[in-house]
C-alpha cells in the first residue's frame, strides 16, 4: 500500500518515542517485537504478515486469569485461550474460503494498513495527540498507561487504537455469509471456547443473544453506575446499551434521540443480514466483557479503553451513513468528541479502497500510496495502475472527509489529496457458459487470418511503393510473406492460439458463437469500444505467448535474439501496430460467418435483456414484437454493459452460494424458486455494487433523481433504501429462475 514504505519513518518515530510498561517494568522486549512485525508487513503486505501483526499485538495484550508477571509463576505457560486472537484467525480462514463472494477480501491487510496509518498520524500530529490525551484524562478512568516517569504514555493510544483498528472489520466476512455458513462458523467458534472450558456462547444467527454479555460478576458495572447515574436505567450487560450511553456522553444526545437510534438499529437488523461495524463492536464488547469478568480484572478496563475502541468501530460506517442524516443530523465529527472514532474514520477513508473483483475473482491492481504528515497538514497521493471499475475514485475522498470530519481542527493548513490513476481498458467477466470452436474450423480460420494479414501487408507495400515512401519494415514484411503451410511452427501455432481464444474474447463483451440454426439474432459488427476491448485482449494474449517463449522487449526487433519492440502495454503501441489488432477484431464476425457459424448474444447477456425487460414491465412499457430487445439495443453502450455486469454478478454470487447456471437441456433439476433469504442477500449485494459504481462516477444522494446533476434518492446503503425499492429489487431476484428459463438456462444446486 505505501509507496516505497513512505510511512516507515513515521512508524519509526512512533516507536522511538514509545515505552511499553511491560518492557521497563519486567524487562521484556515487546516493543521491538511488535515493531519488527510491522516492518515485515510494510516490506511485504501479505495476509500472512498481516496476521503476524495481529498475533504479536494480541499476545502482548492478552488478558489471562494469572498475573502473568508474578514471580510465583515460573511455568511460563498460559493455559487459557486468547479468544480475540482465535476469533481473528477463524475469520481469516473463513474469508480465505469465501473470496469468490466479491466482498473485498484481505480485511486483515486493510486493517493493519489502517493501524499503521493511525500510528503515523498520532506520531506526527501534535494536535491530534493532545485531543486524545485530554479525552482520556478527562474521564474518570485513572488506570491509563504511564511511562517510567509516571507521565501519560503513548501506550494508552497504542492499546485503544490497536483494538479499534485491528478489529473494526473483523465481522466483514460474516456480513456476506449465507445462513448455513454462519451456522458452521457458530459451531467452530463455540467448539474452540468449549475446548478451553469457557462459559461463553456466541450466536451469529440471533442478535438479541449476541447483544448480551455473560453475567458472572453482578457488581461488574457498579463503579461505572456510580460515576454516571444516568446509566442506572440501562442494562450494562447489553453491548448496544453501553454504546448508546457512551454516545450520549460524547455527543450530548438526549433520550429521544437514543430511542430513535435504537429503533433504527432494529430496522437495520431486520432488513439486512448484518452490518459489520455494528456486529464487530458488539463482538468486541461481548468477548472482552466476558474475559474481564471471568478473570476478575478491573471493570474500568472494559468501560473505558475497550468501550472507547468499540464505539469507534460502531461509528466508522454508521456515523456518516446514519447519524449525519435525518432524523439525527449530527454535524462533522470533532476529534474532541471521540478521538479514536475520528481517527478510525479518517484512516478508513484514506487507505486505498480497492476491491477484489467479484466478476473475475482476481485483484489486478497495482496500488501505492505516498503520504506526508505533520502537525499542520496532511498530503496524500494515490498511485493506481490497472484499476478496474469498482474502486473508489480518489478525487471524491477529500469531499467525503470534509463532509464527515472536522479535519481542519487537527490539520490546520488542511488536507490535500491527489491521484495518478490508470484504468483498465477492459474487464474480463469470465466464461459462465463455455463456448468453443471445433478444431476443423480452427484450422480454417487460422489460415484465413494469415491470408488477411498477407493481403494487408501487400496493400501497404503497394501503396507506399506507389507513393515513393516505402519503409524498411514494410519491405521486410512483404519479402517474408508466405502461405500458412510455409509458416514457421511458432507463428502457425500463434495463429491457432489466436483463433482458439476468440470465444473468450467474445465472452468478455457478452457474445458467443452459435450455429446458423440457432434462433438468436446474428451480430454482424461490433461497436468501436467492443473492437478495442477485443484488440487489447488479443495483444495481452500475444505478449503472454511471446514472453512464455523467451522473447523480451527491445527498442529494435531482432528475431534471432528473441527481442521484440511490441512487447509493451497496449497504450504504448504505435497506432499503426494497434491497427492490426483492431482490424482483426473487427473482422471476427465475417470470418466466423465464413465457416457457417454466427456470433450471437451470449445467454448471460440475454439474461441481462430479461432483467431490463423486468424493468420495462415495472414502467408499463409495451413488450410487443420483441420490444425489450429493441429497447435494450437502443440504450447507451455503458447502460447495456451495466445490465450485463449485473447479470454476471448475480451468476457469480449464485455460484458461491452452491448454485450454477447450465443449459436447459443439461442434467440437473432446475431450481424454480430461490429461498427468501438468498433472494434478499443477492438483492442487497447487487444494490451495494450499484451503489459503489454510482459513487465512483460522481453520483450523489438527493431526494429527487436528476440524471444531469447525477443525483439519486436511491444512492443510500441498503438498510436506508426505500422499502418499495427494496421489495422491487428482491422481486427481480425472485424472478431469476423464470428469466433463466426464457433464455435457455436453468439454475441448479451444486452437489
Amino acid at each position: 500500500m505505501f509507496k516505497e514504505n513512505s510511512l516507515q519513518s513515521y512508524v519509526d518515530s512512533f516507536f522511538d518515542n514509545l515505552t511499553l510498561y511491560d518492557d521497563y517494568k519486567y524487562d521484556h522486549r515487546y516493543k521491538s517485537i511488535l515493531k519488527a512485525s510491522i516492518d515485515v508487513f510494510l516490506d511485504n503486505e501479505t495476509q500472512f504478515n498481516a496476521f503476524g501483526v495481529y498475533e504479536i499485538f494480541l499476545m502482548i495484550y492478552q488478558i489471562t486469569p494469572e498475573d502473568k508477571f508474578s514471580s510465583n509463576d515460573n511455568s511460563g505457560i498460559v493455559s487459557h485461550p486468547n479468544i480475540p486472537l482465535d476469533f481473528a484467525n477463524l475469520m481469516k480462514r473463513y474469508e480465505e474460503n469465501s473470496s469468490g463472494l466479491g466482498m473485498g477480501s484481505d480485511f486483515l491487510i486493510r486493517s493493519v494498513n489502517v493501524f499503521i496509518l493511525g500510528l503515523a498520524i498520532y506520531s506526527q500530529n501534535k494536535n491530534y495527540k493532545n485531543y486524545f490525551k485530554d479525552y482520556v484524562i478527562g474521564t474518570p478512568y485513572k488506570n491509563y498507561y504511564k511511562n517510567s516517569q509516571g507521565e501519560f504514555s503513548d501506550e494508552e493510544f497504542l492499546y485503544r487504537w490497536g483494538i479499534a483498528s485491528l478489529f473494526y472489520d473483523i465481522a466483514l466476512p460474516i456480513e456476506f455469509m449465507a445462513k448455513p455458513r454462519k451456522k458452521l462458523l457458530n459451531n467452530e467458534i463455540n467448539s474452540i471456547l468449549n475446548a478451553y472450558g469457557e462459559d461463553l456462547q456466541i450466536n451469529l444467527l440471533d442478535f438479541p443473544e449476541l447483544d448480551s454479555i455473560t453475567k458472572i460478576d453482578y457488581s461488574f458495572s457498579d463503579n461505572y453506575r456510580n460515576e454516571y447515574p444516568t446509566a442506572n436505567f440501562l442494562n450494562l450487560f447489553k453491548p448496544t446499551q453501553v454504546i448508546f450511553h457512551r454516545l450520549a456522553l460524547d455527543f450530548d444526545l438526549d433520550a429521544r434521540t437514543l430511542h430513535l437510534l435504537e429503533n433504527k438499529l432494529k430496522d437495520i437488523l431486520e432488513n439486512v443480514t448484518f452490518d459489520h461495524g455494528l456486529i464487530s463492536s458488539v463482538l468486541i464488547l461481548k468477548i472482552y466483557g466476558y474475559i474481564l469478568q471471568n478473570y476478575d480484572k478491573n471493570p474500568d478496563i472494559f468501560f473505558y479503553p475497550i468501550v472507547d475502541s468499540a464505539i469507534a468501530i460502531f461509528l466508522h460506517n454508521i456515523y456518516r451513513n446514519l447519524l449525519q442524516r435525518d432524523p439525527f443530523n449530527l454535524g462533522k465529527l470533532h476529534p474532541s468528541q471521540n478521538p479514536i472514532a475520528f481517527l478510525l474514520i479518517l484512516c478508513d477513508i484514506i487507505q486505498p479502497h480497492y476491491q477484489t473483483s467479484a466478476i473475475n475473482n482476481k485483484n489486478s491492481l497495482e496500488n501505492d500510496l505516498k503520504i506526508e504528515i505533520d502537525s499542520d497538514s496532511l498530503y496524500v497521493k494515490y498511485i493506481v495502475r490497472n484499476a478496474f471499475p469498482g474502486f473508489i475514485y480518489y478525487e471524491d475522498i477529500k469531499t467525503l472527509i470534509d463532509m464527515t470530519l472536522s479535519i481542519d481542527d487537527i490539520f490546520i493548513r488542511g488536507l490535500a489529496i491527489s491521484a495518478d490513476v490508470e484504468l483498465q481498458n477492459n474487464i474480463d467477466f469470465g466464461e459462465i457458459i463455455k463456448n468453443d470452436i471445433s478444431f476443423r474450423n480452427v484450422e480454417i480460420l487460422a489460415s484465413q487470418l494469415h491470408q488477411e494479414y498477407n493481403n494487408k501487408i501487400k496493400m501497404e507495400y503497394e501503396k507506399e511503393l506507389t507513393n515513393g515512401s516505402l519503409n524498411d519494415t514494410i519491405k521486410a514484411e512483404y519479402e517474408s510473406l508466405c502461405s500458412f503451410d510455409e509458416l514457421p511452427s511458432d507463428i502457425k501455432i500463434s495463429y491457432i492460439r489466436q483463433v482458439k481464444s476468440i470465444p473468450k474474447k467474445l465472452n468478455r463483451i457478452g457474445y458467443e458463437i452459435a450455429g446458423l440454426s440457432d434462433e438468436r439474432v446474428a451480430i454482424n459488427s461490433f461497436s468501436p469500444k467492443e473492437i478495442e476491448e477485443i484488440a487489447i485482449l488479443e495483444h495481452e494474449h500475444w505478449c503472454e505467448e511471446k514472453t512464455a517463449r523467451g522473447w523480451t522487449y527491445g527498442p529494435i526487433r531482432d528475431n534471432d535474439k528473441l527481442i521484440h519492440n511490441c512487447l509493451v502495454p497496449w497504450e504504448k503501441l504505435d497506432p499503426s501496430i494497434q491497427q492490426y489488432d483492431l482490424d482483426a477484431a473487427a473482422n471476427i464476425p465475417r470470418i466466423i460467418d465464413s465457416v457457417g457459424l454466427k456470433i450471437v448474444f451470449s445467454k448471460i447477456k440475454l439474461l441481462a435483456v430479461e432483467m431490463y425487460k423486468y424493468y420495462l414491465d415495472g414502467k408499463g412499457v409495451s413488450q410487443k414484437d420483441g420490444g425489450s430487445f429493441s429497447y435494450f439495443m437502443q440504450l447507451p453502450e455503458d447502460i447495456r454493459n451495466s445490465y450485463y455486469k449485473k447479470a454476471v454478478f448475480m451468476v457469480r454470487l449464485l455460484f458461491n452460494l452452491s448454485y450454477e447456471l447450465r443449459d436447459i437441456e443439461d442434467s440437473g433439476m432446475p431450481v424454480n424458486r430461490l429461498q427468501d433469504e438468498i433472494a434478499e442477500y443477492l438483492a442487497k449485494r447487487e444494490h451495494e455494487e450499484w451503489y459503489k459504481e454510482k459513487i465512483n462516477i460522481g453520483w450523489k444522494y438527493g431526494p429527487i433523481k436528476d440524471d444531469f446533476k447525477k443525483i439519486s434518492p436511491n444512492l443510500v446503503p441498503w438498510y436506508d433504501l426505500d422499502r418499495i425499492i427494496k421489495k422491487s429489487n428482491i422481486e427481480l431476484v425472485m424472478h431469476l429462475p423464470e428469466m433463466c428459463e426464457n433464455v435457455g438456462l436453468k439454475i441448479v444446486e451444486r452437489q
